[in-house]
């Protein structure tokens, strides 16, 4: 028996090895949500959630993948997912197994077709259904013919769950100009967007800035108004939000007064924003205008737009390549400032 001991302890080792691995194989294969594509592709892993028509899907391969509702053929859920349907009151909470082309089926046998799914998720997940992304951007001038040095810090991120959104950015200016400070700025930002349809949405906004050199400058802006998205895709997107603003500007006197200069004023604006990724390049094209105009003060236009290239070296790490121009329009007096910056950025 001893001598035969070696031969039954590898064989016991090698069979719970092979069990532990059937097991884990099987175990892994229950647990896979399935995903079937209209071109006979099939994906499984994770459903997370479906927002603005995109199902968003954890796979082990591919990662995160988000996948265009419109070409998926069926689906099928291990777990329950949190169901909310057009013109069904409330939110179910059932599995769903696969159907026929464009349907799925309930576990009492009932058929729901896809299009008439608005939004799902996994239940108890609050976390896992919130997508964040963000940049972080460290930018210098690369114009310097007039000894201009500057640098600039951007961070820009986004909060998502189905119909909510919100994003905060923040930017910090320093700028030099032959040995002298010409600008040491700061600028915040928070919106949140509430999307009552697929496309259209309703937006409120509040932000600060200040500016250290113009007798401390200070403002404050808060407002809201109404966005429509015209497609939001894996690779693209494309949006343009119309608001009614409110503006308060405050300045430091240079004389003995105690209570600062103040200016209030409204002004409408309408905001243009466009993001791609490139098909077959890790590049990542964004542009964003503004345009103010204000009343009841002798301004006529305010523009700001930005244009921004990232060419990314892994999936944090990118260079960046920006475009600023600023405009204003006030009587006969027009400003403009064109910015070229090049810097490192971090995104996730």
């Amino acid at each position: 028996m001893s001598a035969l001991f070696p031969f039954f302890s590898q064989n016991r080792f090698r069979l719970r090895t092979g069990v532990l691995t059937l097991l884990s194989l099987t175990t892994g294969q229950a647990l896979a949500d399935t995903v079937w594509l209209k071109n006979n592709d099939r994906l499984t892993g994770e459903i997370r959630y479906l927002e603005a028509n995109a199902l968003v899907i954890k796979t082990g391969a591919l990662g995160t993948a988000v996948i265009k509702w419109s070409s998926i053929r069926s689906f099928e859920s291990t777990q329950p997912l949190e169901v909310e349907r057009r013109g069904v009151e409330g939110i179910t909470l059932t599995t769903l197994y696969q159907g026929e082309e464009g349907t799925v089926t309930t576990a009492s046998g009932e058929v729901i077709p896809l299009k008439s799914i608005h939004s799902l998720a996994r239940p108890n997940a609050w976390l896992d259904s919130w997508t964040w992304d963000g940049d972080l951007d460290f930018d210098l001038d690369i114009k310097n013919g007039d000894e201009t040095q500057q640098i600039e810090v951007d961070l820009d991120t986004t909060l998502e769950k189905q119909r909510w959104r919100h994003r905060a950015e923040s930017e910090f200016d320093y700028e030099t100009r032959r040995g002298q400070k010409s600008e040491d700025t700061s600028d915040h930002s928070v919106t949140s967007d509430y999307f009552f349809t697929d496309q259209w949405f309703v937006r409120a906004e509040g932000g600060k800035g200040r500016n250290r050199l113009n007798n401390n400058e200070k403002y404050w802006v808060y407002g809201g108004g109404v966005g429509h998205r015209f497609f939001r895709t894996a690779k693209r997107s494309l949006e343009a939000t119309g608001e009614i603003t409110r503006f308060r500007y405050s300045w430091e006197t240079t004389d003995n007064a105690t209570d600062p200069l103040l200016l209030r004023f409204n002004s409408m604006s309408l905001t243009l924003k466009y993001e791609e990724e490139m098909q077959w390049l890790p590049i990542t094209f964004k542009a964003e205008g503004v345009y103010f105009r204000p009343y009841s003060i002798p301004l006529d236009q305010i523009i700001d737009a930005e244009v921004s290239v990232r060419y990314k070296f892994n999936h944090w790490v990118g260079l960046t390549f920006k475009t600023e121009w600023d405009r204003t329009d006030a009587d006969d007096i027009k400003t403009q400032d064109v910015r070229t910056l090049l810097g490192l950025g971090v995104s996730w």
